[in-house]
């Protein structure tokens, strides 16, 4: 592992010249390294700089209502607008564009135990800040009849690689980058309180592990019950003129335009999976999905798979190390992170500069 110490050395600046350490530039890492920057922080990163990884393939869909029960997001009235605010500043930082709001059109058949449901939920006073519409119009196509939904608002997607490759630029040019690959065990903690990396001249105050479901092999955490989800995603070619005004999502999928052009479509869940590589059954199981619902003609022009970090639920999971303390993580991210990463982004970076404490229900000394 060769590393060469990048961070310029400003007037004044003390030696060494990082604070944090942050393993890993996806989602969660890259939230993380911008929270701390914007408090004055030096930050290196470093990131193998794989051309695909689950923070790269992920969808980035931020949606307030969710799931087959029509339940509102975990902590959408606070997460959700601190996703948009926080990505909307990075674009400005970045002149970059990656946050892309849309409303999300929601279908389900008549009669069916969602229908009744949305019925509840319609009536129910804390829905009323995420719904646009009651009456969602139907994609071109039509649907098999006898459909009902509603459209949502507040929802949109992260175009996530667009976003890691505006962050990392940004970082390279602020010295604050450095493509490596670190092994977890590598990272050791000193005792004068710091964090020091073997075979290099690399310390700082501290190392955060933002590592995805990686993590799993992390000897630092090895007592987190992480439980990755593959996930696999269909890139999609539709007639010309197709609306792009919207996200369709049916019974138990969904179909997104993205920002190149196309249209994606997705996504199952393989519990316990550890290969990232497509598949046809991962391909047949997201089409059986979509023709439950969806009747405009499509192809499939491209295929792609990653495994989502989930450590507990659908809830984030960081904190310190309880023995080693400037050991940290910042993972468990799952099928929510683009909608969760920047609110508990922020509450982290203030925890670790000491000035704020972190939520009991995502700290991991109080969970596990």
């Amino acid at each position: 592992m060769a590393l060469r110490r990048s961070l310029r050395k400003g007037a004044g600046m003390p030696d060494p010249p990082i604070d944090y350490l942050i393993i890993g530039q996806g989602l969660a890492g890259t939230t993380l390294a911008w929270a701390l920057l914007r408090r004055g922080v030096r930050v290196l990163v470093l990131d193998a700089g794989e051309a695909s990884t689950c923070s790269r393939v992920a969808a980035g869909l931020i949606t307030p209502i969710t799931g087959r029960r029509l339940a509102i997001s975990w902590r959408a009235a606070e997460t959700l607008p601190a996703a948009w605010r926080f990505y909307q500043a990075i674009e400005r930082e970045t002149g970059a564009r990656f946050a892309h709001g849309l409303p999300v059109a929601r279908f389900f058949p008549a009669g069916s135990p969602a229908a009744a449901m949305w019925e509840k939920r319609r009536a129910d006073p804390a829905y009323a800040p995420f719904i646009g519409g009651v009456d969602a119009a139907p994609p071109p196509g039509g649907l098999p009849g006898g459909y009902a939904g509603f459209a949502m608002r507040g929802s949109g997607f992260l175009d996530t690689a667009a976003y890691l490759d505006a962050s990392r630029a940004a970082f390279a040019a602020r010295g604050a980058h450095q493509t490596a690959t670190v092994a977890a065990a590598a990272v050791k903690p000193m005792p004068d309180g710091g964090v020091a990396v073997d075979g290099t001249a690399l310390r700082a105050k501290a190392a955060v592990f933002c590592e995805g479901y990686r993590g799993a092999a992390n000897p630092h955490f090895s007592w987190l019950p992480f439980k990755g989800a593959k996930g696999e995603i269909l890139d999609l070619r539709l007639a010309a003129g197709f609306p792009r005004d919207r996200i369709l999502n049916g019974s138990g999928s969904w179909v997104l335009p993205d920002a190149r052009g196309g249209f994606r479509a997705g996504s199952n869940y393989e519990f316990g999976a550890t290969d990232p590589t497509p598949t046809d059954a991962g391909r047949a199981e997201v089409e059986r999905a979509l023709q439950t619902w969806f009747r405009a003609p499509y192809e499939v022009a491209g295929q792609r798979a990653g495994i989502r970090p989930i450590i507990r639920a659908s809830k984030v999971a960081i904190g310190r190390h309880p023995a080693h303390p400037q050991l940290a993580i910042f993972n468990g991210l799952g099928s929510k992170g683009s909608m969760n990463a920047p609110y508990f982004a922020e509450q982290f970076a203030a925890h670790l500069e000491g000035a704020g404490a972190i939520d009991a229900d995502v700290d991991i000394r109080r969970n596990f």
